[in-house]
Formats: C-alpha cells, structure tokens, sequence
C-alpha cells in the first residue's frame, strides 16, 4: 500500500538532504523549472517539488510559483501540520487544498 508521510519522516527526509531550516535541502528537492527566484534549484534527489502553492479559498492559489505546500498525515496542532518548501523546508500552517506526497509501503 502507500501512505502520506507524517511530519516525522519529512524530517527525516529533510535530514538526509541537509536539515530543516536548509537551502541546500530545499533545492535538492525543487524541479530546476519554474521556480520565480530559485535560480539554485537542482532538484538532485529526483523528488520534483513544483511551486504550486496552495489554495486558500476564494479562487485564489497563494504562493503560486514561489513555494510547494504538502500534506502530512500528522493531526494538526494549532493548524501546524504541513511542509512547506521554499528557500528553505520548514513546517506551516495548512491551507485549503495543498499537494501531496505518498510513500509506497
């Protein structure tokens, strides 16, 4: 089967490429394409993060081309249960309608 990660093993995915909080992780995992102001995305894991941003309501996608937002399977605290990769990966807010990720078991 598959599952959507929790907090706890994007963490862990973000180690392995270079920590929370890093630049370098957060390139390694964003496509080189389509970034606005990424010009040192490499995507060198082969993980493809898209800036699709995420939509909050009212037809409008926020951060669009500027950031990925994902789900985790981790119940939210405060509404603090999402990933969000930008000039760095770091934990956010979840929104209305974000992308996903699963991992096969």
């Amino acid at each position: 089967g598959w599952h959507v990660p929790s907090l706890a093993e994007w963490e862990i995915l973000a180690q392995e490429m270079g920590g929370m909080d890093s630049r370098a992780a957060a390139n390694k995992l964003k496509t080189v394409e389509s970034w606005l102001y990424h010009a040192q995305s490499e995507n060198a894991c082969g993980f493809s993060a898209l800036p699709a941003g995420a939509y909050i309501g009212n037809d409008y996608v926020h951060y669009a081309n500027y950031d990925s937002f994902f789900w985790t399977s981790t119940p939210a605290e405060e509404f603090i249960n999402a990933i969000k990769i930008s000039h760095r990966i770091s934990v956010s807010n979840h929104f209305y309608r974000m992308s996903i990720r699963c991992i096969k078991d």
